[in-house]
């Protein structure tokens, strides 16, 4: 009756950026020159680009930092083109000059210069009171990973 259930072979891939209010309109330009160039290149995004908008929560690195925050999904195949494209429109927010956060389960473009300037002074109290709940070099070794030190929150 429903057909096929399952998943077709191969990888997906996803990033989900979110932006203040504010910078929608013009993340979403950026957006749509990057899929237009990339496309023009013959590497197009396999999938859709999925836009909501999310009220702030009370976590110190949640992603909806903002009062009402956007949220914009970019789910594909997995390929070496399509993670260009993720690539491509992060380094265009850069340029912009405008802050962003992504999914932290997702596919991510997040260095500690990009957690520092989206989330500021909430990134800071994060890696203090990591310090305060891990004093020692021991302890904060057991409770490291590639991920917190590669997006400067603690190696």
């Amino acid at each position: 009756v429903f057909g096929p259930t399952g998943l077709p072979p191969g990888s997906g891939a996803s990033t989900e950026v979110v932006v203040a209010p504010a910078r929608v309109r013009r993340t979403l330009e950026l957006l749509y020159g990057v899929l237009r160039s990339e496309a023009a290149h013959g590497r197009p995004l396999l999938g859709p680009a999925a836009v909501r908008f999310v009220p702030k929560t009370s976590s110190l690195l949640g992603m909806n930092q903002h009062e009402m925050s956007c949220f914009i999904e970019l789910p594909s195949v997995r390929t070496a083109e399509v993670l260009g494209i993720y690539r491509a429109f992060w380094d265009a927010l850069d340029n912009a000059g405008i802050a962003f956060g992504c999914h932290w389960g997702q596919l991510h473009g997040m260095t500690a210069e990009r957690v520092q300037r989206f989330y500021g002074e909430h990134a800071t109290r994060w890696r203090a009171a990591r310090d305060r709940l891990l004093p020692s070099p021991e302890a904060r070794r057991v409770f490291s990973s590639p991920l917190l030190a590669d997006v400067g929150l603690g190696g």
